[in-house]
């Protein structure tokens, strides 16, 4: 949210809303009940402070028999921005991956779907009384990088590439966390992928890997891959899956 309506793409008016009339005869629409303000009037101007911390939100000055505020001269900073703290229902909702609320509100506009309700799903509720977060690692096992990697493929995906490719090698370095991304037309490719990787890698950084972690999958767990770490001295570790 932001108090600079020239942000907005598109702005609609709230519609009709009760009116108060004022001394002049002249009405004006009631934008707002009970929002922790109070007025201060003396007779040359009225101050308009917050209940919270009394500090001044506007102030308007006497012509004649009223008090008048000119809106259009208070300016508000484009940078300036009103924000809500999210509720740990729509906290989940984001960490498990649900359509936002922008994309949804697209697909019930265009009559997609329906029954759609303003609320966090029941899936994102029960997630939430199951599952917590990781906590963070404050320290780690290495203390230089590719003492340590960590490998993982996924593929294929629905569509190829430009060059043609379905799949693609994740390797993380434990240390540093930098991670390096390698295409493949198949999986069967992973293990000559994974030389051509470690070699550069090592004489790029100047050090020697140590260990690499990967799953029991058979594009990492096969004669290739474990003959050519032997020969380099390399020690493949497995994870649980």
């Amino acid at each position: 949210m932001t108090g600079n309506d020239g942000m907005f793409t598109s702005l609609e008016d709230p519609g009709d809303k009760e009116q108060v009339s004022f001394g002049d005869n002249s009405k004006g629409k009631v934008i707002g009940l009970d929002l922790g303000l109070t007025c201060e009037f003396d007779k040359n101007c009225v101050v308009v402070k917050s209940e919270k911390d009394k500090s001044m939100v506007f102030q308007g000055f006497r012509h004649g028999h009223l008090y008048l505020v000119d809106f259009s001269e208070m300016k508000t900073s484009s940078t300036t921005c009103l924000f809500s703290k999210s509720s740990l229902g729509w906290l989940w909702h984001r960490r498990i991956a649900h359509i936002g609320m922008s994309q949804l509100k697209k697909v019930v506009k265009k009559g997609m779907v329906t029954g759609v309700k303003d609320k966090p799903c029941s899936a994102c509720q029960a997630g939430k009384q199951v599952t917590s977060h990781h906590p963070m690692k404050t320290c780690f096992s290495t203390s230089k990088p590719l003492q340590l990697l960590h490998m993982d493929l996924f593929g294929p995906t629905t569509y190829e590439s430009i060059g043609g490719n379905l799949y693609c090698l994740v390797i993380v370095d434990d240390f540093t966390r930098y991670t390096w991304t390698l295409f493949l037309g198949d999986k069967s490719e992973t293990p000559d992928k994974f030389k051509v990787f470690a070699k550069r890698a090592q004489r790029e950084f100047r050090l020697n890997i140590v260990k690499v972690r990967s799953d029991n999958g058979s594009k990492f767990k096969n004669y290739k891959v474990d003959e050519w770490c032997d020969e380099e001295g390399i020690k493949h570790e497995f994870s649980a899956t």
